[in-house]
């Protein structure tokens, strides 16, 4: 008998919605962060992309939309923001491993610097 878990239905349709999920965060990048894009190729933005989607799901992010919380706040904190002291331990949820994802990103907004950070 065939079992498929929950976590196989999710892994399956994360993949199957990754071309859609990079397509999406591209488009938004260019219309609400168009300075940080004016500079890059759509090749370098997905680069981009990718690369905070494998740091979020580093930190916890469980799905799509998660990862796409992190990139936002990415490109309005600055691009390493999670490797600032504060946010890191945020991220890395030092005081409460079972800190859901949701609160982590409203600590992050409730914690972050009203300036963005070089990088």
């Amino acid at each position: 008998m065939l079992i498929i878990r929950t976590s196989q239905v999710r892994a399956l349709e994360e993949a199957l919605l990754t071309p859609n999920y990079e397509a999406q965060m591209l488009r938004y990048l260019q219309v609400h962060h168009a300075a940080a894009a004016a500079g890059r190729t759509d090749a370098a933005m997905l680069a981009l992309v990718r690369q905070l989607t494998i740091r979020a799901r580093s930190f916890g992010a469980p799905d799509a939309s998660a990862c796409g919380e992190f990139v936002e706040l990415a490109m309005s904190l600055g691009e390493d923001f999670d490797r600032e002291p504060w946010a890191a331990a945020i991220l890395r949820d030092v005081e409460s491993p079972t800190l859901a994802w949701t609160a982590k990103v409203a600590a992050l907004v409730d914690a972050a610097p009203s300036e963005p950070f070089a990088g």
